[in-house]
């Protein structure tokens, strides 16, 4: 009741990035289109040499499509991260990409190859039917990657790391997606202030699991409680806020503004102004 819009972004399901990476890219100073953000660069301060994350995966193929497990299930150790990753450099230095160890799930790779190649977020995969369609083979360094992942799909399967991982109940590493590529010439200018709340509101988000009314409303109130309502005295007190709640399709953002003489009796009287329905936004 004390806001008023500010804007949205829209992401359908081929959306090579989410809503809330975009919005995030914005206000961090990445200001790029879907698919060509510089995250590793930026997570990593690289400048002026293209980069992208490789993250190792397990992928599960079915007749039609195939599905890319969470990594953050994998529980991949740094000895068989690094393992993998020494038995995949010399395939990859073949292409003109060097691999650095950055944490287990995550190897930066350099190379000119990723200067402006379009990639597809690793939180748009997750979990989803991923069909040849997801594969752009249309340039040159896409089928040089395409062919890359072919490769490492065999080395990975025959790697000790894969049977001592299957015996242990774990799920092989039998291949990896690039994501985050691009580069940046130099440190981007964020937004000031800026505050990041994640909640478990994300996480089924991101798993797509199919969320019931009161598993919405506790997470909701598990942000009220510690996030929105400082936000709300803040906003009380006359202090100027930004908002933006990120969705799986679309982010709406909201600021201050001046209210009008109505809206101020309103609340004097302590009413408050109708909100459109839910459905509406």
């Amino acid at each position: 009741a004390h806001l008023v819009s500010a804007g949205q972004v829209q992401c359908d399901d081929d959306s090579p990035a989410t809503p809330y990476e975009l919005t995030l890219a914005r206000a961090l100073g990445l200001h790029q289109a879907p698919g060509l953000i510089p995250w590793a660069a930026f997570d990593t301060r690289t400048y002026q040499v293209p980069c992208a994350w490789i993250t190792p995966s397990h992928c599960q193929v079915g007749a039609d499509h195939a599905l890319l497990r969470d990594p953050a299930e994998l529980a991949l150790d740094e000895t068989s991260s690094r393992a993998l990753m020494a038995a995949a450099a010399p395939y990859f230095l073949e292409d003109g990409i060097t691999l650095h160890y950055h944490r287990p799930d995550a190897w930066l790779a350099t190379g000119e190859l990723f200067r402006d190649l379009p990639t597809r977020s690793l939180q748009q995969v997750v979990h989803r039917r991923i069909t040849t369609a997801f594969f752009d083979g249309s340039t040159p360094a896409a089928v040089r990657l395409r062919r890359l992942q072919n490769e490492m799909q065999m080395l990975f399967h025959s790697h000790p790391a894969y049977d001592e991982r299957q015996a242990r109940g774990q799920l092989g590493i039998n291949t990896f997606w690039l994501h985050g590529a691009g580069v940046l010439n130099a440190a981007p200018v964020p937004l000031p202030d800026v505050k990041v709340v994640t909640t478990s509101l994300a996480d089924m988000a991101t798993t797509r699991q199919a969320e019931t009314a009161p598993d919405a409303l506790v997470a909701w109130q598990t942000l009220d409680a510690p996030t929105l309502r400082p936000l709300l005295a803040d906003v009380q007190q006359g202090l100027a806020l930004h908002l933006t709640l990120c969705g799986e399709h679309q982010a709406l953002s909201y600021r201050t503004a001046p209210r009008s003489w109505l809206a101020r009796l309103l609340h004097t009287l302590g009413q408050r102004p109708a909100l459109p329905p839910l459905h509406q936004l």
